[in-house]
């Protein structure tokens, strides 16, 4: 992508005034869906630099503007993962959908906070999935993960099998 990611430590972020996201190593996270995730809310988060789709970033911690961008970059990496067709577990599921619920707490005030931050993340995965380039790399690993995990699967079903026969004897 021609975002500039910097790897390491424990955190994930977006620095807008340097324009980085930072990263936790791939590793650290127990699937590459929820490796992707988290790099698809921040990349979202990068898409909003002046140089880019220019939403406001400027607000602190727990303000309404911080509070609606985490929104628009949670949104943005659902989002994208449904465009790019990325098989989402149910607790990445549940993530995005807790963090979203956090988020609109915060934002009660506005009934129209809703629309605008789908609005804002919808143009941010667009240009993501256009200009970023990472698609068809993400797809391709969360297939293959898939087809891991479907293989695991048909490794246990044959001894659910067995044990069903012998409890209908």
């Amino acid at each position: 992508s021609q975002a500039r990611i910097l790897y390491g430590g424990g955190e994930a972020y977006y620095q807008p005034q340097n324009d980085f996201i930072h990263m936790p190593p791939k590793g650290d996270f127990r699937t590459s869906t929820g490796y992707y995730s988290v790099l698809l809310h921040e990349l979202t988060h990068w898409t909003g630099h002046s140089s880019r789709l220019n939403r406001n970033l400027s607000g602190g911690r727990y303000s309404q503007t911080y509070a609606r961008e985490e929104l628009v970059a949670e949104m943005g990496s659902m989002f994208i993962s449904c465009a790019a067709k990325i098989p989402q577990s149910e607790e990445v599921f549940q993530n995005h959908a807790s963090y979203v619920d956090g988020w609109l707490d915060c934002i009660k005030n506005d009934p129209n906070a809703i629309f605008k931050a789908a609005a804002d993340a919808n143009r941010a995965a667009d240009y993501i999935l256009k200009n970023a380039g990472i698609q068809k790399e993400v797809k391709d690993e969360a297939k293959d993960e898939a087809k891991d995990r479907a293989k695991d699967e048909a490794k246990d079903a044959p001894g659910e099998k067995s044990q069903q026969k012998k409890d209908s004897n």
